[in-house]
């Protein structure tokens, strides 16, 4: 764990950064220094954890964000290591080889390594995986007394989790599963229910969103103080259209690319050695070779029919199979020989090395510091921007900046931004009379009327003020440029 946070903390992001698909990451800190709601589906144990790194007395609030997915990447990946051992259940050089390398060829594949030094949800997402699986196999294990209280307390963790990011639950099958198990074997149907109430209670925080939407901070998906936008927002509506509507040129071809992506994780030799531990090695504790061949697969196929470029990230709990498969390959090959030679320890040798030499260029593939395009562009707008205008964006990559700097430090107060595609929504115009209240704006909307030009008209409505827009364009340095009229 110490080495893989010190790999983490050589490059961790001070400044917003667009790295490794981390554009959200302007919305992200808004909504954590706002006490807000981020974008669907809201993540309100990430913003409630958040707003705990944000109390820390040094650095820079994203730096501070940043830790907020490094620390638990890291603590996975020993978690992960840890597991192996648990479950190996033996202490002998070749088992204790195949659980550290399971844990550090997780924590330093390019995809956790990327998420890892960014403002994300990934990072603490790779966590309560290792923590599910965790809970999992506790529950699988035959003599049940002695590991009672860590399993109550990891169904609390999981119920967190899942208001972390709702793609845990993929997850629910093999939940369900362990828990059918537990009662067939052991009888102890108190002992489930316990479980179950644990799990809704951590599930309580998303509390957080409808209680936070009272107050209607500046960042406030969905609004979701009511029952509707609630279920707008925990549900991912604006997002849902976006599953297995891939193209089917696309699907096919993101398919053939599942051994290339291994290869990119792992390289060639980890591909060989994964592939040997799905096929030889046989776990002792029942069901768990079959339960991480679904937590693979599931997550695959996500991944591949989820029609956005970022679809790869959320392939890391799959790619934390496969890292257990690796290490699972150690035992296999540590007693092979020929003719005397220990062929199997100098292959194990070879992984472990080559799992090493990739650090470096994965260090220099992910490294987010040289792409603080989005910091760049807000810092050089909020000096240029003429007193009290009023700022149109037009995407992400314009709008999360601007939100970061104008309300969650505060900077040029004087603004009103308004993010043009929102405007159709008629939770956004709540949020923006709610803050704005200094600015004339037409009659709300009663329902989401897309395409209508409710926020162009706010210009018009206050001709006092200067106009701005901001679009993105591939000839400035930021990859966005601005225009301001005075009235």
């Amino acid at each position: 764990m110490l080495l893989v946070t010190a790999l983490y903390l050589s490059i961790a992001a001070t400044r917003l950064t667009d790295a490794n698909f981390g554009s959200d990451g302007g919305d992200f800190l808004a909504a954590v220094l706002t006490r807000g709601t981020p974008h669907p589906t809201g993540y309100p144990t990430y913003v409630l954890l958040g707003i705990l790194f944000q109390s820390l007395p040094f650095s820079t609030p994203v730096f501070r964000g940043v830790l907020e997915s490094l620390l638990p990447a890291a603590l996975g990946a020993g978690l992960l290591t840890g597991w192996m051992v648990f479950l190996l259940g033996s202490k002998a050089a070749s088992r204790l080889c195949a659980a550290a390398v399971a844990g550090i060829a997780w924590g330093v594949t390019p995809l956790l390594f990327s998420q890892a030094v960014i403002v994300e949800v990934h990072g603490l997402q790779s966590l309560i995986g290792v923590l599910i699986l965790w809970w999992v196999t506790l529950n699988l294990q035959p003599a049940p007394s002695s590991h009672t209280k860590w399993i109550l307390g990891l169904s609390f963790l999981a119920g967190l989790g899942f208001g972390n990011h709702v793609m845990g639950l993929l997850f629910t099958p093999v939940i369900l599963f362990a828990w059918i198990y537990f009662m067939r074997h052991r009888g102890s149907w108190k002992l489930v229910l316990a479980q179950v109430a644990l799990m809704l209670a951590g599930m309580l925080v998303y509390l957080y969103l409808p209680l936070r939407a009272q107050v209607f901070p500046p960042i406030n998906w969905g609004n979701p103080q009511s029952w509707s936008g609630f279920i707008w927002e925990i549900s991912g509506d604006p997002y849902r259209g976006l599953l297995f509507s891939t193209q089917a040129t696309v699907l096919w071809e993101r398919i053939r690319s599942v051994f290339s992506l291994l290869m990119d994780q792992f390289g060639a030799i980890g591909l060989v050695a994964g592939v040997l531990g799905i096929i030889q090695y046989s776990f002792s504790t029942r069901w768990i070779r079959w339960i991480l061949v679904w937590i693979f697969v599931v997550y695959f196929a996500f991944a591949i029919g989820y029609d956005t470029l970022d679809s790869v990230d959320y392939l890391l709990p799959a790619i934390m199979v496969f890292a257990i498969w690796v290490g699972s390959s150690i035992p296999v090959l540590w007693g092979v020989q020929w003719r005397r030679i220990p062929l199997g320890l100098i292959l194990v040798g070879v992984l472990a090395i080559s799992i090493g030499l990739r650090i470096p260029g994965t260090i220099t593939r992910v490294d987010p510091r040289l792409h603080d395009q989005p910091a760049r562009y807000a810092e050089q707008f909020l000096k240029d921007a003429p007193p009290r205008a009023i700022v149109y964006t037009t995407t992400d990559g314009d709008t999360f900046p601007l939100w970061y700097y104008h309300f969650g430090l505060h900077e040029r107060p004087d603004l009103r931004v308004v993010a043009l595609p929102l405007t159709q929504f008629v939770w956004y115009q709540q949020t923006l009379t709610h803050n704005y209240q200094d600015l004339t704006y037409p009659t709300l909307y009663s329902e989401d009327l897309p395409n209508v030009d409710w926020g162009q008209q706010i210009a018009d409505l206050n001709p006092d003020r200067p106009v701005c827009h901001s679009q993105l364009s591939a000839e400035t340095e930021t990859g966005i440029a601005y225009q301001c009229t005075n009235p």
